[in-house]
């Protein structure tokens, strides 16, 4: 008898610490301080390796900022890489994942993005599902609203000098709550009306569309009828045309020629007054414009402009295309261009690069070490 309860007592100690044992192990934190140093995708592989999963990725210049989290130990890690190795690791408590499954329909915080550097916020934004669906000028002010179709919400950025000075709630976004019609076919419509005449109708709107309705009816006020409504609308009403640029700020300008395709391809200035070529590789249309004082004081068609998107077209990218990545990095700095962003796609790096004397924006492609493409871009800063 004696015998089964010391039997009894000594298994459940070894139970006891075998628990004890296995608890510890479950709840570990991992030694953020071995990844230090690492090369990147060697620490990024390690971590997965000790079940943590990234749950975001930021960018600032040629820093890349990710945050790791650990479902089973609850732990939160962010990394700092530059230059593909890990300069910084860090404990975290700013990961998703260690709340509620049910916080992808959640409301974003707009809160996070006040006095964040430009770049930063809108690449937060676009990691939180919320694209860009419109951009405009006002004076040193650059306004953004950005749409997330998955939780239907809708926020505008103001931006300058580079930061974010004021974000808000918007109902402006384009597809949000909004009935789309497309004018640029014919299109049959029923309606069912109340009337006790026949009427034909033709109705000129503000844009030169010309609608007719044609409605028969008969002559009781009870009945419901039918009406066709036909609506023809050339495409030609909605091209974009250069004159609406005349008498504009500058900025405003160049940031609506963007927007409608057209990409910076050269520019030059002559005392006062600045020149740039502008290419729209869609339509083919070169367009020139002349400022002065901060406005366009004149537009113009053109038959100078290089197809600037064409990679082949470009002086970069014969010089650049095949070298080593780090040597055209130096090359490009000694040069007078400054890398204004770097981002990561699968294998490949892009870095924008800006040369504020020349006025020339480029992008670049790197691939295993080496440059694979270069283009002309209008997207620095």
């Amino acid at each position: 008898m004696k015998n089964l309860k010391i039997k009894t007592v000594f298994l459940t100690i070894v139970l006891a610490i075998t628990y004890s044992v296995q608890s510890q192990t479950n709840t570990a934190q991992y030694d953020v301080n071995k990844l230090k140093g690492m090369k990147s995708k060697a620490a990024y592989i390690t971590l997965d390796q000790k079940e943590f999963g990234n749950t975001k990725t930021f960018q600032e210049d040629d820093v890349t900022y990710k945050l790791w989290y650990n479902s089973k130990t609850g732990q939160c890690i962010k990394t700092f890489s530059k230059n593909y190795y890990i300069a910084r690791v860090e404990n975290s408590s700013s990961c998703k994942g260690n709340a509620s499954s049910n916080n992808s329909n959640n409301a974003f915080d707009i809160n996070k993005l006040k006095r964040m550097k430009s770049k930063a916020a809108y690449t937060t934004l676009e990691q939180n599902n919320f694209g860009n669906s419109k951009t405009f000028q006002e004076g040193d002010v650059t306004y953004k609203l950005w749409y997330n179709s998955k939780t239907e919400q809708c926020v505008k950025t103001f931006s300058r000098n580079y930061y974010i000075v004021k974000v808000e709630n918007s109902n402006n976004c384009k597809g949000k709550n909004t009935a789309i019609i497309n004018t640029s076919s014919t299109n049959n419509t029923t309606v069912n009306t109340n009337t006790t005449s026949n009427t034909n109708t033709t109705i000129n709107t503000t844009n030169n569309t010309s609608t007719t309705v044609n409605t028969n009816t008969a002559n009781t006020s009870n009945n419901t009828n039918t009406t066709t409504v036909n609506t023809n609308t050339s495409s030609s009403d909605t091209k974009f045309t250069i004159n609406k640029l005349k008498g504009m700020k500058s900025k405003a300008a160049y940031t609506t020629l963007a927007q409608n395709d057209f990409g910076n391809s050269k520019t030059f200035q002559e005392g006062n007054v600045t020149y740039k070529l502008w290419y729209n590789s869609k339509t083919g249309e070169c367009v020139k414009t002349y400022s002065r004082n901060y406005y366009i004081i004149k537009i113009e068609k053109s038959t100078k402009c290089k197809s600037n998107n064409s990679s082949t077209d470009n002086k970069y990218n014969k010089q650049y295309k095949g070298m080593k990545s780090k040597a055209a990095y130096t090359s490009l700095a000694q040069n007078g261009f400054g890398n204004t962003k770097t981002f990561q796609e699968g294998n490949v790096t892009y870095k924008l690069w800006y040369n504020s004397k020349t006025d020339e924006c480029i992008k670049t492609f790197s691939k295993s070490y080496y440059i694979a493409k270069v283009e002309i871009s209008n997207s620095c800063k």
